[in-house]
């Protein structure tokens, strides 16, 4: 039982973790779009 739940643990945080990082992925890729090449 504890290692099921440990298990679940590892799954949200790693989902957390994919998650901060495609969101900062898409705002990296987003910004030059959005401002004027200088």
């Amino acid at each position: 039982m504890g290692d099921a739940v440990s298990a679940l643990r590892n799954v949200a945080a790693t989902t957390e973790q994919e998650e901060t990082t495609l969101a900062g992925t898409v705002a990296a890729r987003a910004a030059p779009l959005g401002s004027p090449s200088r």
